[in-house]
């Protein structure tokens, strides 16, 4: 596992304000807290921005730290409202994170960092920026081409029931694109 420096600076006064931490030794995101006094009541298909109260620096142009949801936010509705939040190694501001009650009816609550629970997690992925070239045709001629969703294992999903119900409601089968029926 690579080890990362970093610089924080908590903006919250408050010596008890956690700062980010991994949950486990094996761990690949850390837990970032809520800067908000009160928990936040998001009803359905609200978004706020929600300070973390924290600036976060590396400075190594080779990574990126991604913000993501937490599993645990994601199954009640809780997501990213641009759905992953990029954060750039030459940005110095605050981690805002845009969050998003996803669900179509009923309530989510972003808890204060006095509860102790996080809300999101930040990880950090090696970038590469490219060098473009443009020509007429690719040099080579790849097996897949330009087969998209689903080409490579031969599988598609079909949505079946009432349209109406949100898309993570309704009943998936998994249609096999040769036969075109039957379920895996």
């Amino acid at each position: 596992m690579v080890k990362l420096g970093a610089q924080v600076i908590r903006l919250n006064p408050d010596v008890n304000f956690p700062l980010p931490k991994y949950g486990t030794d094996g761990s690949a995101a850390l837990d970032l807290y809520a800067n908000i006094e009160h928990d936040e009541v998001l009803f359905a298909g609200e978004n706020k921005k929600i300070p973390t109260g924290l600036k976060l620096w590396h400075g190594n142009p080779e990574y990126a730290g991604v913000i993501l949801p937490r599993s645990s936010g994601g199954s009640g509705g809780m997501n990213l409202k641009n759905l992953v939040g990029l954060i750039d190694s030459d940005y110095q501001g605050e981690l805002i994170v845009n969050v998003w009650n996803n669900n179509e009816v009923g309530s989510i609550t972003i808890p204060s960092w006095k509860r102790g629970v996080a809300f999101a997690q930040i990880t950090f992925v090696r970038v590469a920026q490219l060098v473009m070239e443009e020509v007429k045709e690719f040099s080579e001629e790849t097996l897949r081409g330009t087969g998209g969703f689903g080409s490579t294992d031969g599988v598609k999903i079909v949505e079946v029931g009432n349209p109406k119900i949100p898309a993570n409601m309704r009943d998936v089968i998994w249609a096999d694109y040769e036969l075109g029926m039957g379920t895996k």
